[in-house]
């Protein structure tokens, strides 16, 4: 799992061999991230390495003031 900042900057991954050595990519994203793993970050990785991106109006998904006992969405995906 790449969790980073993207936009803007290089992160000199290589992104032939991520993409070459996973199944399936899912980019689950919100528009109104408060700490900037948004949708644009998500899109930014999306293009690097094609798959689904999922964008929601969740905030910052399980965060201190938003948990989540599960994530629905995730066991879907991952099931």
């Amino acid at each position: 799992m790449l969790v980073e900042a993207v936009v803007g900057q290089h992160l000199g991954h290589d992104w032939a061999a991520i993409k070459a050595h996973a199944r399936d990519l899912y980019f689950v994203n919100s528009r109104n991230d408060p700490y900037g793993c948004d949708d644009t970050q998500g899109r930014a990785m999306f293009e690097r390495l094609g798959g689904t991106q999922i964008v929601r109006d969740d905030g910052h998904f399980g965060d201190y003031d938003q948990p989540y006992q599960t994530f629905e969405l995730l066991d879907k995906l991952i099931d």
